[in-house]
């Protein structure tokens, strides 16, 4: 039985960052009736050329220029986007790793359709939408069925997202809140993460360097995560020289792959820098097993369930 499609809109006048946000997409793992939708504020060809090399399912489309922070290039969007359920995404921003199955999962088991709410994590603010309907808000943590009789819209002010948030909520009776984070905003990691396989009990990433805002053809390290229950374990594989601030990067990106869930990694060889970087990223050691490390620290609340 095939799962619930995501159909994504993305804004964009022609920003580098774009390509790290594609990036973030495809290690999702897509799967048949997925549609990825660039819009340009205003026809732009190093970018319609780039989405073409990402190849199906991302395509390009334009509107004229408005420069309305990607409003009007929105709400074209979503008359022409395909997929069971959609979510938007700025072209500055990444989904984080496992974002897709963890919404696949969730909207499969509604009974009805109904918008469901994740959370958006800032370099700046935290976590947005620390609790239901508790602001601050943000429109990238909204994931709505694909139904063009009840979509909203984005209005054409600076705040234009939450005309979006409270448009589609009005049409529904109901939403479900998932305490799931599924969006970092403008990240500045140097890694580029790409998915070379998984599954829903199963995944794996290589990260390659980022070289003036192109991924690399070689890669850094390989991160292979497996569930055993409600833990997923990973084991880091170094294939050559990470600096501190790399390896807490791929930490931190276990850590958000675990989408709610324990994390155990496992350090083959255990350079030094990697244990340094797991304490810095908020780990801690298991009790019992050398080399083993835990996340989420105790400091952080137990993830709540999902409600309706």
């Amino acid at each position: 039985m095939s799962r619930p499609s995501i159909g994504v809109v993305i804004a964009t006048p022609g920003r580098r960052s774009l390509l790290r946000t594609m990036n973030s997409i495809e290690y999702q793992g897509l799967e048949p009736g997925d549609d990825v939708l660039i819009v340009g504020d205003g026809y732009h060809e190093p970018t319609a050329e780039l989405v073409a090399l990402m190849g199906v399912p991302f395509r390009y489309i334009a509107t004229e220029k408005t420069r309305d922070w990607g409003h009007s290039q929105q709400n074209y969007g979503l008359k022409h986007i395909t997929g069971d359920w959609l979510v938007l995404q700025d072209d500055d921003d990444v989904f984080l790793p496992r974002a897709f199955d963890e919404i696949r999962t969730i909207v499969g088991k509604l009974e009805s359709p109904r918008p469901v709410i994740g959370r958006v994590m800032t370099p700046y603010l935290g976590i947005l939408w620390t609790a239901p309907g508790v602001e601050p808000l943000d429109g990238h943590c909204l994931v709505v069925p694909n139904d063009k009789a009840k979509l909203g819209y984005f209005g054409s002010e600076y705040e234009g997202d939450q005309k979006w948030l409270a448009t589609n909520l009005e049409a529904y009776d109901t939403y479900t809140w998932a305490d799931r984070i599924w969006t970092l905003t403008r990240p500045t990691g140097k890694l580029w993460p790409s998915r070379w396989y998984g599954d829903e009990n199963t995944a794996g990433w290589f990260f390659h360097r980022d070289v003036n805002g192109v991924r690399s053809e070689e890669y850094a390290t390989g991160l292979r995560m497996a569930r055993h229950d409600d833990v997923w374990k990973g084991s880091i594989h170094v294939e050559s020289g990470v600096t501190l601030d790399e390896a807490k990067e791929v930490m931190q990106f276990a850590a958000w792959a675990g989408q709610g869930c324990d994390v155990w990694i496992t350090f083959y060889r255990a350079p030094r820098i990697w244990i340094e970087a797991a304490i810095a990223t908020g780990y801690r050691p298991h009790e019992d097993m050398e080399y083993v490390f835990e996340w989420p620290p105790h400091k952080f609340e137990p993830p709540k369930k999902e409600v309706s």
